[in-house]
């Protein structure tokens, strides 16, 4: 069943009471037509988010599915039409809630989040006197995706490198989901950091986009951008957004 079909009428308003539960219906049951959705979905989000996002489609794809990148994968059966479709649905009317599809305050926090979160690199320096080999296991089960475990023993560490060490903790606490708890880390260990301050930075206002504290997420944008680092120019792309 091409799924595009019954997604179009549901974004274009072309579809029944009726037909539009069974299709809530079907997307809770059928993975096809949830990745269907999640596709159009993200063009909806690329159009109604700017200009800037049109220019990096495809990076916004992979992050949905590879296979998603292949031009030949005959699942991609999007017509031309949607496009305007997916712009003039911006404009519409009641389905604006149905499963976030639209932005709101929320919506634009998580999904730019989610958008620019990744875990720290896997390259990763030991800098300090502290004892290499505890903090090289500690950021080797932080790698291996032992996130409890690691954040164990970042704890530990913390009293011999508080900033490198707080650090990680608080990437543990971001990958186990506890925003709030990271983000009071990296503010603490902010005040004085010197061989990681782009790094908390970053995660840091990562953590304001997920708390949906706007504000001080795009002071922070802000700083970065002007910074040169890494995240410069992500953090300018994202200050766009917002």
């Amino acid at each position: 069943m091409d799924y595009n079909d019954r997604i179009l009428d549901f974004l274009s308003g072309d579809i029944s009471e009726v037909d539009q539960k069974k299709l809530a219906e079907d997307l809770n049951n059928n993975d096809e037509l949830q990745e269907d959705f999640k596709l159009q979905k993200e063009i909806l989000h690329t159009i109604k988010m700017g200009d800037d996002d049109t220019l990096d489609f495809r990076s916004q794809l992979k992050d949905i599915s590879g296979e998603f990148l292949n031009e030949k994968n005959s699942r991609l059966r999007i017509r031309p039409a949607y496009w305007l479709a997916a712009a003039s649905v911006i404009t519409l009317l009641s389905v604006s809630t149905f499963l976030g599809l639209f932005r709101s305050d929320k919506y634009v926090g998580d999904q730019m989040f989610l958008e620019y979160y990744e875990p720290y690199g896997i390259n990763i320096q030991v800098r300090g006197d502290h004892a290499e080999e505890d903090i090289t296991k500690a950021i080797s089960l932080y790698q291996a995706g032992n996130t409890e475990k690691a954040l164990k023993e970042f704890e530990r560490l913390k009293i011999e490198n508080s900033e490198m060490s707080g650090f990680f903790l608080a990437l543990c606490e971001i990958e186990l989901g506890n925003i709030e708890e990271a983000q009071k880390e990296l503010e603490k260990i902010g005040k004085n950091a010197i061989f990681y301050s782009d790094h908390i930075n970053w995660y840091l206002s990562l953590c304001y986009l997920k708390q949906e504290e706007i504000s001080k997420a795009k002071a922070l944008f802000e700083e970065i951008a002007l910074s040169n680092n890494e995240y410069a120019d992500k953090a300018a792309r994202i200050l766009k957004k917002l």
